[in-house]
Protein backbone atom coordinates (compact mmCIF):
# COMPACT_ATOMS: atom_id res chain seq x y z
CA UNK A 1 0.00 0.00 0.00
CA UNK A 2 1.59 3.08 -0.83
CA UNK A 3 1.85 5.98 1.71
CA UNK A 4 3.12 9.49 2.60
CA UNK A 5 5.70 10.65 5.25
CA UNK A 6 5.95 13.96 6.65
CA UNK A 7 9.67 14.59 8.29
CA UNK A 8 9.72 16.28 11.34
CA UNK A 9 10.84 19.69 9.62
CA UNK A 10 7.63 19.86 7.32
CA UNK A 11 5.65 18.66 10.47
CA UNK A 12 7.18 21.72 12.18
CA UNK A 13 6.17 24.30 8.90
CA UNK A 14 2.53 22.69 9.53
CA UNK A 15 2.29 23.03 13.03
CA UNK A 16 3.70 26.79 13.14
CA UNK A 17 1.14 27.67 10.46
CA UNK A 18 -1.40 26.02 12.64
CA UNK A 19 -0.82 28.07 15.68
CA UNK A 20 -0.37 31.43 13.32
CA UNK A 21 -4.61 30.76 11.90
CA UNK A 22 -5.63 29.60 16.17
CA UNK A 23 -4.36 32.89 17.02
CA UNK A 24 -5.33 34.78 14.43
CA UNK A 25 -8.28 33.05 13.82
CA UNK A 26 -9.68 30.28 16.22
CA UNK A 27 -10.02 26.95 16.86
CA UNK A 28 -11.93 25.73 13.81
CA UNK A 29 -10.35 27.71 11.24
CA UNK A 30 -6.73 25.97 12.33
CA UNK A 31 -8.76 22.63 12.84
CA UNK A 32 -10.00 23.06 8.96
CA UNK A 33 -6.48 24.05 7.91
CA UNK A 34 -4.47 21.15 9.41
CA UNK A 35 -7.38 18.63 7.21
CA UNK A 36 -7.68 20.04 4.28
CA UNK A 37 -3.26 19.88 3.98
CA UNK A 38 -3.54 16.66 5.50
CA UNK A 39 -6.21 15.74 2.74
CA UNK A 40 -4.27 16.91 0.11
CA UNK A 41 -1.39 14.00 0.54
CA UNK A 42 -3.36 10.72 -0.50
CA UNK A 43 -4.00 12.80 -3.72
CA UNK A 44 0.01 13.60 -4.00
CA UNK A 45 0.46 9.83 -3.50
CA UNK A 46 -1.66 8.45 -6.22
CA UNK A 47 -0.50 11.06 -8.49
CA UNK A 48 2.63 12.25 -7.56
CA UNK A 49 3.40 13.60 -11.01
CA UNK A 50 0.79 16.30 -10.37
CA UNK A 51 3.54 18.72 -8.80
CA UNK A 52 5.65 20.91 -10.70
CA UNK A 53 8.98 18.78 -10.68
CA UNK A 54 11.55 22.06 -9.10
CA UNK A 55 14.22 20.74 -10.49
CA UNK A 56 15.63 24.91 -10.10
CA UNK A 57 16.06 23.37 -6.40
CA UNK A 58 17.43 20.13 -6.58
CA UNK A 59 17.13 17.04 -8.39
CA UNK A 60 13.84 14.76 -7.33
CA UNK A 61 11.62 17.63 -5.72
CA UNK A 62 8.19 18.43 -6.58
CA UNK A 63 6.33 21.40 -5.57
CA UNK A 64 2.41 21.28 -5.47
CA UNK A 65 0.31 24.88 -4.37
CA UNK A 66 -2.27 24.86 -1.93
CA UNK A 67 -4.22 27.71 -3.02
CA UNK A 68 -7.13 28.32 -0.05
CA UNK A 69 -4.29 28.71 2.80
CA UNK A 70 -1.55 29.98 0.31
CA UNK A 71 0.79 27.02 1.04
CA UNK A 72 3.10 25.07 -1.14
CA UNK A 73 3.95 21.31 -0.43
CA UNK A 74 7.47 20.29 -1.11
CA UNK A 75 7.88 16.42 -1.35
CA UNK A 76 9.91 13.64 -2.96
CA UNK A 77 8.64 10.36 -4.44
CA UNK A 78 9.84 7.14 -3.07
CA UNK A 79 9.08 3.44 -3.90
CA UNK A 80 6.50 3.54 -1.22
CA UNK A 81 4.96 6.61 -2.09
CA UNK A 82 5.92 10.18 -0.79
CA UNK A 83 7.87 11.86 1.61
CA UNK A 84 6.78 15.30 2.71
CA UNK A 85 9.70 17.67 3.04
CA UNK A 86 8.36 21.12 3.86
CA UNK A 87 5.50 23.01 3.88
CA UNK A 88 6.10 26.46 3.20
CA UNK A 89 4.06 29.87 2.39
CA UNK A 90 3.50 31.51 -0.62
CA UNK A 91 5.81 34.83 0.97
CA UNK A 92 8.21 32.07 2.50
CA UNK A 93 11.99 31.98 0.65
CA UNK A 94 11.82 28.27 -0.76
CA UNK A 95 15.48 27.81 -1.05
Amino acid sequence: MRRYVVIPDAAKDIESFRLYLLEKNGEIVASAFLKHIYQKFPLLVAFPQIGKHRTDLFEGLYSFPDKRYQRTIFYTTADYGIKVIAVFGGRQDHK
